[in-house]
């Protein structure tokens, strides 16, 4: 009987730490993120960056779910989704992911989140536009210097007196652009303008030669910068025709020879991306 009694303990103790090992390792896996929705978070960033806010928006609310173990992550998502649907013309569901990520994001500034310059700038601009207000960084109180440190930071100082005057000054970003602060030639997001461009002379893409019966019909999409004084300034293909015919070029080419009446915002003239498309037909 003795016997059997140990066996009994010896299994249950077996089976006791069994499920102990076995919930150490679900909760180790369940606050590791999952590699699956970093590199879909980083592919909906190239969408974004390229303009493809349809694609991106898509990706960034799958990786929303799968990054809730990073809350950094989760509000840089947040902030992107608030940016796509902006530029996407859906205002409610801009603001709404823009709350969500500054909530997310509390008391720490948006430098945190690592995102290129533009993002920032766009974020800033916008921010203020829906009255959204972001919580001040907290600043930590430092403890009394120590009689070496404090000598120390004499020493530093004084070092730096004697280098100021062959130090640059530091350049400072510029400040986000307000609707009251536009300036002529300022670029200003489509969906915050008075009037759209409008095209005044529009010159037809050519069908490559090189496609002559191919039977290849399709769109490509330019995405043009429109200037103050109407013309297309810069461009780039945010949906193509895949092949070596030149169906890409021709569109750029086409679009880069339109002229336009210039957007305005408050009868000021400002830039503006415009997508525009281009549709090649076959030739009859």
């Amino acid at each position: 009987m003795i016997r059997i009694h140990r066996k009994r303990r010896e299994l249950y103790l077996f089976f006791a730490l069994v499920g102990v090992t076995s919930l150490a390792l679900t909760s180790f896996a369940f606050s590791q993120t999952d590699p699956f929705y970093l590199r879909l978070l980083e592919k909906a960033q190239k969408s974004f960056l390229a303009r493809n806010y349809v694609d991106a928006a898509h990706d960034f609310e799958i990786a929303a779910f799968g990054l809730n173990q990073d809350i950094n992550l989760q509000a840089n998502v947040y902030f992107y989704l608030g940016l796509s649907h902006f530029y996407l013309r859906d205002s409610e569901k801009s603001a709404s992911f823009l709350r969500r990520g500054a909530e997310l994001l509390g008391d720490r500034g948006l430098a945190i989140l690592g995102m290129p310059d533009s993002v920032l700038r766009d974020l800033e601009t916008l921010l203020p536009f829906y009255d959204i207000q972001l919580a001040i960084p907290t600043q930590s109180v430092d403890s009394p210097p120590k009689p070496e440190e404090e000598k120390q930071a004499n020493a530093s100082e004084s070092s730096l007196e004697k280098d100021k005057d062959n130090q640059q000054p530091a350049k400072k970003d510029p400040p986000p652009i307000t609707l009251d602060q536009v300036k002529e030639g300022d670029i200003i997001p489509l969906d915050m303008v008075d009037t759209l461009p409008a095209a005044t002379e529009r010159i037809p893409a050519i069908y490559p030669s090189s496609a002559s019966g191919s039977g290849i019909t399709g769109i490509v999409v330019v995405n043009s910068l429109i200037s103050e004084k109407g013309r297309v300034i810069k461009t780039e293909i945010t949906r193509g025709i895949k092949g070596v015919y030149g169906f890409n070029q021709a569109a750029e080419q086409a679009v880069r020879r339109w002229k336009f009446e210039p957007a305005t915002i408050k009868g000021i003239k400002v830039k503006v991306w415009l997508p525009i498309r281009i549709v090649f037909k076959t030739q009859e």
